[in-house]
């Protein structure tokens, strides 16, 4: 039985990242795996984008805790890059099957 959103519709998140103004929050996880983000606590807002300053925009984050409804994947083998302030991130790795 798996225990991924995507197959039974319950998240199962246990790895949190944080990062303490603008860089890399999470590494890219690996050929054939991407990234959901489950969570996202901010000291001011920021916007979460795939790669680099320059990479896809997947979210903007305000200041405060985003509870998402629905979980953000950055594509297949794509790290998480935080543009500004002190994030903390909930977030799973998976397969891409």
């Amino acid at each position: 039985m798996s225990y991924n959103y995507k197959f039974n519709g319950h998240p199962a998140p246990g790895l949190t990242a944080n990062i303490s103004g603008a860089g890399s929050l999470i590494s890219a996880p690996g050929a054939g795996r991407y990234i959901e983000i489950h969570d996202v606590l901010a000291s001011e807002s920021t916007t979460l984008r795939t790669n680099a300053v320059d990479g896809d925009i997947l979210i903007y984050v305000p200041v405060g805790s985003s509870n998402l409804s629905a979980s953000i994947t950055g594509g297949v083998n794509n790290s998480i890059f935080s543009t500004a302030g002190n994030v903390t991130v909930t977030y799973s790795n998976v397969m891409d099957i």
